[in-house]
Order: C-alpha cells, then sequence, then structure tokens
C-alpha cells in the first residue's frame, strides 16, 4: 500500500468576518475531524494564520487509490464541505460542479471559501507521485 503526502495552501475568507463564536480555528477543526474519519487518512498536520485566513494542511494518505491525486483532493474536498465550506482551484471545474453541497452546509453569508493557490502530491520519500 503506497504512503502519500497532499500539501496544500488555501486563502479561507467568509463574506461576514469570522466571530468569537464562529472562527476559523474552529471551522478548521471541522475539517480535520472530517478529514480523520477517513479510512484512508493517515495524519493531518496544519497550520493557518487567523489574521490572514492563510491555511496550510498536509494530508497523510494510505490508499491503493490508483489515481492517487484526484483521490487526495476528493477527500480533502469532502471533508471542507461537510465542515460548512466550498473550495475554489482544489478539483476540476467539472468535477466540482458535480458535487453536491449538503443543504444545510453553505451559507453565501458565513460558509467558508477556501480558494487553493497550491496543491502538490508527494510519496513518502518526498519525490512527486500521481
Amino acid at each position: 500500500m503506497a504512503v502519500f503526502v497532499l500539501e496544500t495552501e488555501f486563502d479561507v475568507t467568509r463574506r461576514v468576518g469570522w466571530d468569537e463564536t464562529e472562527d476559523l480555528a474552529t471551522h478548521m477543526d471541522g475539517v480535520i475531524e472530517v478529514l480523520r474519519q477517513s479510512n484512508d487518512v493517515r495524519g493531518v498536520v496544519a497550520d493557518a494564520n487567523l489574521d490572514t485566513g492563510r491555511v496550510s494542511l498536509e494530508v497523510t494518505f494510505d490508499s491503493w487509490e490508483p489515481n492517487r491525486n484526484e483521490h487526495a483532493r476528493v477527500v480533502l474536498g469532502v471533508a471542507i464541505r461537510s465542515a460548512g465550506g466550498q473550495h475554489l482551484g482544489l478539483l476540476p471545474e467539472a468535477e466540482a460542479s458535480g458535487m453536491n453541497v449538503e443543504k444545510e452546509g453553505w451559507s453565501p453569508l458565513r460558509g467558508a471559501m477556501w480558494r487553493c493557490r497550491k496543491a502538490v502530491l508527494k510519496s513518502n520519500d518526498g519525490a512527486g507521485a500521481q
């Protein structure tokens, strides 16, 4: 079984700013909780600048999937949506448009928008993986 890491960087924003009851850290905790429930995820390392909304995630996967890059991105996208967010640029537009958002999960004003700045899949030895 192959071990690989999806290294990502996002700008996470909301139309209505974060507040004391709904902050970026709490939202990220929700995303990480969903990721950890996945059978394929072996670890998550997160770093965030709560002032700017810049978020870095390294998700370690252990999977037999033949298309690891797509699989890793889909798993992360599902976690973001499950925590009440949306993502742009994580998946090809055709794939992202075919995925339904939970009815209660996304609010255009209060939902978090994750804009992907970087998404690189690496094998466990640091070399690029597919």
